[in-house]
């Protein structure tokens, strides 16, 4: 196998408490709900943990790659909290911050923040637009979850979405999921040096403006690393404090608000042999709204979820 083991996120896995209250809460970021098959109890108790038939939802925003996959669970979400490692937010840019947060609030939104212009300081394998603040808001989606909002037209780092050719739409895909992590050190090293993805950003953030954005009681540094694809797809997100003990949220079994990253493979076994310091489960198989596919469920180093999909090979399933 090559270097690039992994490429970009194709799907996001978000678990949901209500999928029917989610999809239509993502609605207004212009995503569009196809029904799944559901999931049987024994392939569920291995993808997420939870041993019984879980309800799908796929949601596809029109002109953009990839998709999003709300997954069923009893498991309801940790209250949130700052600074506790685990499974924080996804990411979305819109042209028009106002409205965008008005809609969100009329959607059931709730925990805004102010909206926080900032400076980072560090690397990015992008043009910059330097002298420039960035303008972003932060709100909690239905079970507890982190939604962040950037302004695209202040973004100093604009990557690739649909709005890239189409500033007339109000939001882009979903562009990011976000993980806090303990030790950002391992993970840049399993998602680069083993997984293969590039890193795309390495800054740290301005600490007072997290302060506000990121609900922290004090002002403390905020070391964000981003991997994508050559091509800068959908990319991860993964936030260290260097100066705080953390918390940490659940990741196991599927609760409300957790999200996983989906990736596409040739073959999964060659897969994760090709990725020696992940722990995985037992691959099964499973519809994710393309037909019957093998699936495994997989946990970085510092236990960050993921899964592997097996492309349907020409003469059908292995």
């Amino acid at each position: 196998m090559s270097r690039e083991v992994l490429t970009h996120p194709e799907v996001t896995v978000i678990g949901a408490t209500d999928i029917y209250r989610a999809a239509a809460f993502l609605s207004i970021f212009g995503a569009q709900p196809e029904p799944v098959p559901s999931i049987p109890a024994s392939v569920a108790a291995e993808l997420y943990g939870v041993d019984a038939e879980l309800a799908q939802l796929v949601l596809r925003t029109p002109g953009a790659q990839g998709s999003v996959r709300l997954v069923q669970t009893p498991n309801a979400a940790p209250p949130f909290e700052p600074l506790v490692a685990g499974p924080y937010g996804i990411d979305f840019y819109t042209t028009d911050m106002e409205l965008t947060l008005r809609l969100a609030e009329a959607a059931g939104a709730t925990g805004f923040s102010p909206v926080v212009g900032y400076e980072s300081e560090g690397t990015v394998s992008h043009d910059k637009v330097a002298d420039r603040l960035q303008y972003e808001a932060r709100l909690l989606a239905p079970d507890e979850m982190s939604v962040f909002l950037t302004d695209v037209s202040t973004s100093a780092v604009a990557f690739p979405t649909a709005l890239t050719g189409d500033l007339d739409r109000l939001h882009s895909e979903l562009l990011m999921l976000c993980w806090v992590v303990e030790d950002i050190e391992v993970e840049k090293r399993f998602w680069s040096a083993e997984a293969g993805m590039d890193v795309v950003v390495d800054v740290f953030c301005g600490a007072e403006e997290m302060q506000q954005l990121m609900a922290h009681p004090t002002a403390t540094p905020l070391r964000c690393v981003n991997v994508a694809d050559a091509d800068k797809h959908r990319r991860m997100e993964f936030m260290a404090y260097p100066d705080e003990q953390l918390g940490r949220r659940p990741d196991w079994p599927l609760t409300g608000g957790l999200h996983a990253a989906g990736f596409y493979v040739d073959d999964i076994e060659e897969a994760m042999r090709a990725l020696p310091t992940a722990s995985f489960g037992t691959p099964v198989v499973a519809d994710d709204g393309n037909g019957p596919l093998r699936a495994v469920a997989g946990s970085s180093p510092g236990s960050v979820r993921f899964e592997l999909w097996e492309r349907r090979p020409a003469g059908g399933i292995r």
